[in-house]
């Protein structure tokens, strides 16, 4: 990459608890570097309301999600946090509804905001429903997140 080329900043935000915000946080961050795309694309993880918190970690330990150097603070609540959303290039969340509340926060106006769910239809029923169980939720954002990951290269810079 040379030096003039700017990475994409990706803000990930989740509404349902710490730990799916980090999951969905994590296998992105996974899935960039897994497809070296780590040059190119930059992850920052936040929270917003029941999805902003210190994390769980034997739960996450318990669906295979490791508590990285990255996770190891929580997801900051990006209501305290405006700059983490101001920063960002793009915006993910986890479900359409999630994205329909972030288009109407100032600090996401001309932003690209994609929904995982958006990319699994019928099948991201796990994502959507915040009862499901993570062993659930992680097997359909693994599902998910490679197509995200192509639509997040295609954003211009």
């Amino acid at each position: 990459m040379s030096s003039s080329t700017k990475k994409l900043r990706v803000v990930v935000i989740g509404s349902q608890s710490p730990c799916r915000s980090a999951i969905l946080s994590s296998l992105l961050l996974d899935s960039i570097a897994h497809h070296g795309w780590g040059e190119r694309l930059v992850v920052i993880g936040g929270g917003l309301g029941a999805g902003a918190g210190p994390l769980d970690p034997e739960a996450l330990a318990a669906v295979g999600i490791v508590v990285t150097p990255e996770l190891r603070l929580g997801c900051p609540d990006v209501e305290d946090e405006s700059d983490t959303l101001e920063d960002s290039d793009v915006v993910v969340v986890p479900t359409g509804e999630d994205a329909d509340l972030m288009i109407s926060w100032p600090e996401a106006d001309g932003k690209q905001i994609f929904a995982l769910s958006d990319f699994l239809g019928e099948d991201g029923w796990a994502i959507v429903d915040p009862r499901s169980a993570l062993t659930d939720y992680v097997a359909q954002v693994r599902d998910g997140v490679p197509l995200l990951l192509r639509a997040l290269v295609s954003v211009p810079r």
